[in-house]
Order: structure tokens, then sequence, then C-alpha cells
């Protein structure tokens, strides 16, 4: 029998997943919540998370049709630094076939909560000023390209069963940060040398760039809230609205840590950005969605760090 009044969560074992999964049994307990990932899980306390690959439209349809599913939050992907094909495959092709299968299997109405991204904004013009969600797309990574022609591809997808939310995502940072992040990235270095496993030195790229840096448990509560009161068809900012170097984030990272010896910072050529592929300043304004949800970011940065730092140490 299809569970009505049901919630998807695709990508649900991923960084952003993981924290969507935790909240959403208090943000909507009457409501029966399904993760989906290509592996399954079962986190104690936490909704179970069933195995499927949205890559196979047949299994898909079946799957929508069982459950049928009035809100989604989707969320599946692969890191930004995977080759061109995947990430199509990974935000295109797994897109096409999730709305396909929601037309084709529409009892109820259904609302998608689509998790873009802050590079299709690109290289702004204006440097100074924030980025609001007028100002243009213009991305410049394939990464980005693909980010932007999904949103498209949802808002393309809107009628009268199924409405769509985009919420764009700026950089992230928290407990159990991807290594793939900045932030994530600097805290496995770090640990790894408190550990003793590797010299003291951190190898990066350019830190002059400026980025606005937002907890992933206030990303997935902005989720949330937009699932809740969100306009459809619109695009919301969800970020800090401040502006950080990484310079900083990587100064603040290492004075936090327990290393013996002082660690030397090495820039590699190789992590080094092409200028035309990459924008000095990034950051952006959350007004929008805190008149429309009354949402706004709680925890301090200072927090964020030293949560995704002890992520890394607890590690096994």
């Amino acid at each position: 029998m299809p569970q009505k009044n049901t919630i998807l969560v695709t990508g649900a074992s991923g960084f952003l997943g993981k924290h969507l999964m935790a909240l959403l049994p208090g943000a909507f307990p009457r409501r029966a919540i399904i993760g989906l990932d290509l592996v399954p899980s079962n986190t104690r306390g936490r909704p179970r998370v069933r195995a499927g690959n949205l890559l196979n439209l047949t299994r898909t349809k079946k799957m929508i049709r069982q459950i049928q599913p009035s809100l989604v939050f989707h969320l599946a992907g692969v890191p930004a630094t995977a080759n061109k094909k995947d990430l199509k495959n990974a935000f295109i092709d797994t897109t096409r076939n999730l709305l396909t299968a929601l037309k084709s299997h529409q009892g109820n109405r259904c609302r998608l909560i689509l998790a873009s991204s802050v590079t299709v904004y690109g290289r702004p013009r204006k440097t100074r000023s924030l980025l609001s969600e007028k100002s243009p797309a213009a991305p410049l990574t394939d990464y980005a390209n693909i980010k932007w022609a999904q949103e498209k591809l949802c808002l393309a997808a809107q009628n009268n069963q199924l409405d769509v939310v985009v919420a764009r995502i700026f950089n992230l940072v928290g407990p159990s940060c991807s290594p793939h992040l900045f932030a994530g990235s600097m805290s496995h270095q770090i640990v790894r040398i408190e550990k003793n496993l590797v010299p003291p030195e951190i190898k990066t790229g350019n830190l002059n760039n400026v980025r606005d840096f937002i907890d992933i448990r206030d990303a997935a509560s902005a989720l949330i809230a937009l699932a809740q009161s969100g306009q459809a068809g619109q695009a919301y900012n969800v970020c800090s609205g401040r502006g950080t170097k990484l310079k900083n984030i990587l100064g603040q990272l290492v004075r936090l840590s327990k290393a013996r010896h002082k660690i030397r910072i090495i820039t590699e050529a190789s992590r080094l950005r092409q200028k035309t592929r990459d924008a000095r300043v990034l950051v952006g304004s959350h007004k929008k969605i805190a008149r429309a949800t009354r949402w706004t970011p709680k925890i301090s940065l200072k927090k964020s760090l030293f949560d995704t730092l002890q992520s890394y140490r607890d590690r096994p």
C-alpha cells in the first residue's frame, strides 16, 4: 500500500543528507521519512536509508509509485571535483528520472526542495555587494554549469501537482564536513599532523579568496524552513551573510590544533585554480529567506570550525 504524506530525501547518507535526516523527525513528527542513497544504512535514532539508484528510471518510478511522497529533498550528487560525465549523471540524469517518476505517479501534490549551489553565480562583478537571488547566474566551472542546468530543469517541471523551491547553498562547514570541501580538507590534514601520521605541513591553494561559510546544521534547518514556507518557483540563498578569507579560516583551525610542532603552510600549484575559473569574493544575502521563512543562521563560525576539527579527531 502507498504511504501517503511521506517525505523522501535523496542523497540521505551524504554530508547534508545526514544532518537533514537528523532534524526531520522533530520538524515533521507525524510524517513517514524515507532516505535514499546508493548504499543503505540504519543509524540509531534516525530514519532508515534504503538503497536506490536514480539513474535507473524503471526502479525510480516503482519507488515513487510505492511511497508517493508529498515532499522531496533532492540532495543526491557527487563532489564538485568529479569529471563532467559523472557530474552530468549525478545531477542531470538522476534529476530528470526523478522528475519523470514524480510526474508519472502524482496522486498527491508534491513539493521538491532542490539543493543547489552558490557556484551558479560565478564571479560577481561587484565584489563589495552581497549576492542576492537577483544577481545574474554566470557559472564558471563544469560543476557550476551543471548545477545551473539542474535548477532550470526542476523549475521547468513545475505543474499543478509539483512545485519546486531552490536552495542555493554557500560554503558548508561543520561536523563530518567532507574532505572535498575547504574546511574538511584542512581539518583532515591537521588531524593527521596531530596523530604524527605526516610532517607538520598543510598543502593548500589560494588563501586570499573570500567565502561565505554556513554551518551544515543551519543549512539543514534552512531546507526545512523552505519546505514549510518557501514560495514555489523561487530560489533562496542559504548563507551566513558574512565573508571570511580562506586564510583566516585556516588560521583559526591551526590555532585550534593540538599539533606538537609549528604547522607550515605550503601553497601547491596543482591546487590553484585558473583566475578565469575562480571568484575572488562570494558572499551572499539571506534577506529573502529570512523574509519568507524567518530563518536565520544560528551557529557561529568559531563553533562550526571547532566541531569540524573535532569530528575528524573522533573518526576511527
